[in-house]
């Protein structure tokens, strides 16, 4: 998507479940119960993935690496 967007200079929303899908785009919305519940930069909805799974979002897996990876490295500090 990234390609045919910058080589059209269009825009493009995608509504999705896929969570790798939005981890991709460069504003991403959540919703939750037809309302607004969390927006902002892909980095910026995924660094609190925890706020994600609270409202039945499953993450996606490089971020479940991530975040087992950084719950066990801390462990050890």
């Amino acid at each position: 998507m990234r390609k045919v967007k910058s080589e059209h200079n269009i825009t493009i929303i995608s509504i999705t479940h896929d969570l790798s899908e939005a981890m991709e785009a460069d504003h991403v919305i959540v919703m939750n119960k037809g309302t607004v519940y969390k927006e902002g930069t892909a980095t910026e909805i995924f660094d609190n993935a925890e706020e994600l799974t609270r409202i039945g979002l499953d993450l996606p897996f490089p971020i479940k690496i991530i975040k087992c990876w950084d719950t066990k490295h801390h462990s050890y500090l």
